[in-house]
């Protein structure tokens, strides 16, 4: 694997990550104004 596709790689992980992240963040958002209201 050369050094190009290494770091295309490391990129699709990271934005794979984050968008898990933002996902469940939106989850527990939604579940907390669930819960005010």
């Amino acid at each position: 694997m050369n050094y190009l596709q290494k770091e295309k790689e490391k990129k699709k992980e990271k934005e794979k990550k984050e968008k898990k992240k933002k996902e469940k963040g939106s989850v527990s958002n939604t579940t907390k104004i669930l819960k005010k209201s």
